[in-house]
């Protein structure tokens, strides 16, 4: 074995720190769980330390998973810790029983466990960089886990050298930390093969966690039966997936820089963006609200699909905790569902009515505007036919009286193909699930003292209904009439 390995393994990882700024001044924690990688980052920053200007504490979980042998490993870290003299936080998490509460894999409940452990250590010591012990191998199981996932250029870029560290939900001492808490990995291009050679050349004696075999852990099944196969068609495989994140990364971040998260854009703006940025305006948005999610390729499509096809009025949760909403001229992200969401022409309810004039803007609230203004027919078909709830055609009698109201006792509504059958407006509102909070707030045309047309929101968007006798049925003897309903977003 060469004399000069740990000098090399050394002088490779120091500059691989200071290309990526992974360290500041300060107090830094190293997460060791007794493994090899672990025990090699942490006596590899014991001797940079100097150089790095950092002090170290060690952290170390006993995640519950393994029973006494889990425990065992615990105190072996803070053996060694003392022994290299260095402060040191052990910590306890059961595991299994925060999988079970939660309805979540063993393996994402212990990353979960295992970072708020790193966060809370960190807020206690007043560390801003977390330094764990990931190398250049895990990276390439995890750009081929991500590419088995289905992932985009995001997931190609593997692990990061420095991101920031989240955890769901953050411990309450972290307001008091410095944030944002930064997640480092100093090994991240040092090969498993170099770490095992520098830890056996220093006699480390790392820990075996038997859980690193486990087949029914999609890494251990890549690590151990994937990657060997890949290798025999590939001896630098693991290079060639390491360089592949090393670009995809860079694409990404040039991509990143044209693209700002913003709460709300305009459909038109949206639809006319390149399909790679409509994909990275709906990811922003998704790690904007919910910073660990790991979106996979099918809601992100479904997604950009909806918002093409949508009405005004719809919205839809593509992950947990991200939420999608369309008003007629805009998408707006948010963090949760609204069950009362409703963007459209509302009035007071009870408030005096309105009377229609024809051709005329009829200003409601929150800037809305309704209009109505005569068409025509060219062979048997209205000028136009809109899909848009807010806007569609009717078919009116000569001078008839028009006016907007409320809903009032005792409304009735005939459908459209019920050949003149009415039912209660109130129970029509309630088989389409509107919500009750906008049920009396519903903008109506009357017609001759008919109900002839309305909006409602339900849990499929919004929805336009037009009674039986006034629906366009191609006749050339018909009055047909535009109803358009609009707001611009700068009067909203």
């Amino acid at each position: 074995m060469p004399a000069a390995l740990h000098t090399q393994l050394r002088a490779d990882c120091l500059k691989y720190c200071l290309k990526h700024a992974l360290f500041e001044s300060g107090t830094v924690v190293v997460g060791v769980s007794g493994g090899a990688d672990s025990l090699t980052l942490l006596h590899v920053l014991i001797a940079l330390r100097n150089e790095l200007d950092i002090t170290l504490h060690v952290a170390t979980l006993d995640h519950g998973i393994r029973g006494s042998d889990s425990a065992a490993d615990a105190a072996y870290v803070r053996a060694i810790a003392e022994q290299w003299g260095v402060p040191i936080t052990v910590g306890f998490a059961d595991v299994p029983a925060l999988a079970a509460a939660e309805q979540i894999g063993l393996e994402a409940a212990a990353r979960h466990a295992r970072y708020t452990f790193l966060a809370r250590v960190a807020a206690t010591v007043g560390a801003a960089r977390i330094a764990v012990g990931h190398n250049r191998d895990d990276q390439a199981e995890t750009v081929l886990m991500h590419v088995l996932r289905g992932s985009g250029l995001a997931g190609l870029r593997g692990m990061l050298p420095a991101a920031p560290l989240f955890t769901e939900p953050l411990p309450a001492e972290l307001s008091q930390s410095k944030l944002p808490l930064i997640l480092v990995r100093p090994l991240l291009n040092t090969p498993r093969a170099a770490i095992d050679a520098y830890a056996a050349q220093h006699n480390l004696q790392p820990r075996t966690d038997a859980s690193n075999a486990d087949p029914q852990y999609l890494r251990n099944n890549i690590r151990h039966g994937v990657l060997p196969m890949l290798k025999t068609l590939n001896p630098a495989v693991v290079e060639a997936l390491t360089h592949t994140a090393e670009t995809a990364r860079a694409d990404y971040e040039t991509l990143t820089e044209s693209i700002a998260f913003a709460a709300q854009i305009t459909r038109a703006d949206f639809l006319r963006l390149p399909l790679s940025l409509q994909r990275l305006t709906l990811r922003n948005a998704m790690h904007h609200f919910v910073p660990t999610a790991s979106p996979r390729f099918e809601p992100i499509e479904a997604a950009i699909d909806w918002i093409a096809r949508g009405t005004a009025g719809q919205q839809i949760a593509p992950i947990a905790g991200f939420c999608i909403r369309l008003t007629f001229d805009a998408v707006i992200f948010s963090d949760h569902e609204s069950t009362a969401f409703f963007d459209a022409p509302t009035l007071t309810p009870l408030a005096a009515p309105i009377v229609v004039t024809i051709s005329s803007d009829i200003v409601l609230a929150d800037g809305w505007r309704w209009r109505i203004d005569p068409l025509s027919l060219i062979d048997g078909q209205a000028l136009v036919s809109y899909d848009d709830p807010l806007n569609g055609v009717i078919a009116l009698p000569t001078q008839a009286a028009l006016e907007l109201r409320t809903r009032r006792t005792g409304d009735r509504f005939c459908p459209q193909g019920l050949s003149g059958h009415s039912q209660k407006l109130s129970d029509m509102l309630i088989n389409l699930k509107v919500p009750i909070a906008v049920r009396d707030r519903i903008s109506l045309l009357i017609i001759n003292n008919a109900i002839g047309w309305f909006i409602a929101p339900t849990p499929d968007g919004l929805r336009a209904r037009v009674a039986d006798s006034f629906a366009v049925r191609g006749d050339a003897e018909q009055n047909i009439y535009r109803i358009r309903c609009w707001r611009t977003l700068a009067e909203s």
